[in-house]
Parts: structure tokens; sequence; C-alpha cells
């Protein structure tokens, strides 16, 4: 059974023969390298794909999410090489270079006998090349899911109220949230301890911004004036809307009031505690 990282390196190996034609500069371009050199040692195994390539590299080639992680062995196409010119019947008999499968230690030959005529010739010439199997669909594997990615709260208060420009290469890592979300939700580490005791520091936060921020609702709220988004709960009085910290004992202000600067990123809706 093929490892994870040799899976990867196999699929990066087939993304550059097949999409870039086998040109490693090619590739290299695609993913924006001044030099092939990197693209060199992910497909020699010199050096492993870790997730944020992984993620980038589908990306750039308009792959499935968690594609270059799945293993497509068994849909690997046999790509056909021109057969040699066959030399005129002699007493020797005519090898065939046919193409191996893509990845594979080298090419298979066949032996085909001397023929008398041109039919038979071409007869046994087509005979010794490997029909080529049905293409497989690059982007045809399912994402795994579950998966979001760990953003930093410069990220997040980078972010739009569209979250669709995110790009999955750019989380730090990747997680399961262990609640039903949409489709961009990402996950935050908390900082600081204004939201004790539920939310303590260096928890992980899922936050989806296709869920309704409430009263009540723990939400990440960014401001105009600042680089960084904010963690705090949600309260609605009287059509103004406030943002308090959780924790008693907070030294800071524990309620304030935000206006039409304030754009909230997303309704946190779980979250998960390393060991």
């Amino acid at each position: 059974m093929r490892s994870a990282k040799e899976i990867r390196r196999l699929n990066f190996v087939d993304v550059v023969a097949r999409l870039c034609g086998g040109s490693q500069t090619k590739a290299a371009d695609a993913l924006g390298y001044s030099t092939p050199s990197l693209v060199s040692r992910y497909t020699s195994g010199a050096k492993d794909i870790g997730d944020g390539t992984a993620r980038k590299v589908e990306q750039a080639f308009g792959l499935g999410l968690y594609w270059l992680d799945t293993d497509h062995a068994g849909q690997r196409s046999t790509v056909a090489a021109p057969a040699r010119p066959r030399a005129k019947p002699t007493a020797t008999p005519a090898v065939a270079a046919v193409a191996s499968r893509s990845g594979a230690a080298g090419p298979a030959v066949h032996a085909a006998m001397p023929s008398n005529t041109a039919a038979e010739s071409a007869t046994e010439e087509s005979a010794s090349v490997e029909p080529a199997a049905s293409p497989y669909d690059l982007g045809r594997a399912r994402p795994m899911q579950g998966q979001v990615p760990l953003i930093s709260w410069v990220q997040a208060g980078a972010l739009t109220e569209v979250i669709d420009n995110f790009a999955p290469g750019d989380g730090d890592a990747w997680h399961a949230c262990p609640r039903r979300h949409g489709p961009h939700t990402f996950a935050l580490r908390v900082r600081g301890i204004s939201m004790e005791p539920k939310f303590q520091d260096g928890d992980i936060i899922f936050v989806d911004p296709d869920v309704a921020a409430e009263h009540g609702r723990n939400v990440v709220v960014r401001f105009e004036d600042s680089k960084e988004a904010t963690f705090k709960q949600l309260l609605i009085e009287g059509g103004h809307q406030y943002l308090r910290a959780l924790n008693p004992d907070w030294p800071g202000p524990r309620l304030i009031e935000i206006d039409a600067s304030a754009t909230i990123c997303g309704v946190v809706i779980g979250k998960f505690v390393e060991c």
C-alpha cells in the first residue's frame, strides 16, 4: 500500500506529465516558482509535498480539493509512444517499442516476427502497441469531507463579506469540523482570555460565514481601521449591536457598540481543544 507522501508524489508526477507536457519549467511557472528546482525535488521524492503545497497545486491546475491526496492508480491512462519505424523484412526479428504506464520503470518491449506483406506488417505494428485506457478526470476526486483551513487572525481580518476568494492553500493546517457547516467555513486559534472560561487561549474555533449572526451568538468581527479580526459575543438590543467579552474578569471594556464600520466575518459553530 502506498504511503500518503508517495500518493502525492505520483499524482504530482502525473500532473506535470499530462498538464505540462512533462515540462518542469511549465509546472514551475504555473506554481509561481522562479526555477523548476522545487518541481524536480517534488517529482523525484527528494522533498515531500506538504499540505500547503498540495492545496496550491490543486488550485493552480484547477483540480478538486484533496485530489493530490487521493490514489488514482486505477484510473491512470496508458500513453502510447510512437513505435520505431519497421525495417524491411530480414532474417532478424524486428523489435517494436511500446509505451509503458505513466510512472513505470521503463517501456515494455515486444518482439514481432518479420512479415512478407505490407498488410501483415501493419497488423503486427498495431498489435505491438498496448491500447490506451480511457483518460481519467483530474478534477473528479471528491474532497475529503469536514476539513476546514486554519487561518491567522490577520487573514480573517482581510476577509470580505463574501469568502469565495479565500484560497485553501493559505491555511496553516486543516482540521475536521465536528459540526455541519457551509463551504466557506474556516478555523481560528483563540488568543487571549477575553472569552474565558468557555473559550481558552489556544482553543481552535470553527467559523461559518453562512450562518446568520443572531443575538447571543459568538462571532468573529473585523473593523475597517484594524488589520485583524476580533472574537466576541454578539448582543442585539433595541436595534443596536454590541460585542461582549465573556470573561467577567476581563480588564478591558466588556461591552462595546459596533456600527457600519464593522463586518461580521462569521459565526462560531464549534471548537476543538488540542491535547
